[in-house]
């Protein structure tokens, strides 16, 4: 599997991680907060060279960034992300 997440740092994490303990995400304290650019999908492992090449490329000139956070929610019921 292959994906790309942005981890969400601290102090912020430990607020994200308690709002889904409360809402009863099973995966609070086990998956770290992050916010997903590409969802997970099946890659073939021949071609992961290829596509770690071509996102060096895509992101070769994108510098740091701000990301404003303002709370959170949940895909509930369709799936169990919060």
């Amino acid at each position: 599997m292959f994906g790309v997440v942005i981890e969400i740092p601290e102090p912020f994490a430990e607020v994200l991680r308690a709002t889904r303990a409360d809402a009863g995400d099973p995966e609070a304290h086990t998956n770290p907060p992050h916010v997903t650019v590409i969802v997970p999908v099946s890659i073939d492992p021949d071609e992961m060279v290829a596509v770690e090449g071509h996102l060096a490329e895509a992101l070769r000139d994108v510098g740091p960034f701000r990301m404003r956070l303002r709370g959170s929610g949940t895909f509930r019921p369709v799936t169990p992300v919060v």
